[in-house]
């Protein structure tokens, strides 16, 4: 796979860089993701629509996700319990 189709190697790495960015709280590697996709997006919409369509969800999820992987403490739904006193 990797030698006779490096570009695959690439989409791979790439791949395996957004999850674990994401599960690892990497806001740059989210904000790669977005602009990468973003790029694929605008290159793709005259020469296949609905790779460009595709990406434009992709988009919209991960934007979706954002507060799931990046929310800031005192937004938790679970709240500590206060020590009496």
């Amino acid at each position: 796979m990797g030698l006779s189709q490096p570009i695959a190697l690439w989409w791979l790495i790439a791949k395996v860089l957004f999850i674990s960015g994401l599960l690892r709280g990497w806001r740059w590697v989210f904000y790669l993701f977005l602009i990468v996709a973003g790029h694929h997006a605008v290159l793709f919409w005259g020469k296949n629509t609905a790779a460009a369509a595709l990406n434009l969800v992709l988009i919209l999820a991960t934007l979706a996700s954002w507060r799931h992987f990046y929310r800031k403490p005192e937004d938790s739904s679970i709240t500590p319990a206060r020590e009496p006193g």
